[in-house]
């Protein structure tokens, strides 16, 4: 592509002597080490794009696996959840069932040694068996 623009820059004598050295070490003019620098700029600010872009993607694809794990750690509590609930509630209904048949068979019990004949001994098993 033919150069046709052209751009005035002031710089310091420093930067001027350094432009000048590194043209002159590269066997190249100042215009071109200018140009050659803008040209790097470009290609980092690609490079820096791209990178940047596999950042993002990276850190999406974790963010959707950490999320999957969560969303497994959580059905496994709640299914834990049920079970413990399940549990209790068999729990709870074994011990009040326990607890009315001790009550009667205590009642029973209590009837029968009450209880000073042989036929009223029976009577009060039966009562206490209903």
């Amino acid at each position: 592509m033919p150069l046709t623009e052209k751009l005035l820059i002031l710089l310091k004598p420093a930067e001027k002597s350094a432009l000048s050295r590194q043209a002159t070490r590269r066997g190249i003019s100042m215009g071109e080490v200018v140009r050659r620098a803008i040209g790097r700029a470009d290609d980092g600010d690609e490079a820096e794009r791209a990178c940047e872009a596999a950042m993002v993607d990276a850190l999406a694809r974790a963010l959707e696996a950490s999320t999957a794990r969560a969303g497994r750690a959580l059905d496994q509590a709640l299914r834990d959840v049920a079970d413990a609930r399940a549990a209790l509630a068999a729990a709870s209904a074994g011990a009040t069932k326990s607890a009315t048949t001790r009550a009667a068979a205590a009642a029973a019990a209590a009837a029968v040694g009450a209880a000073s004949t042989p036929a009223r001994q029976r009577r009060a098993r039966v009562a206490g068996a209903r």
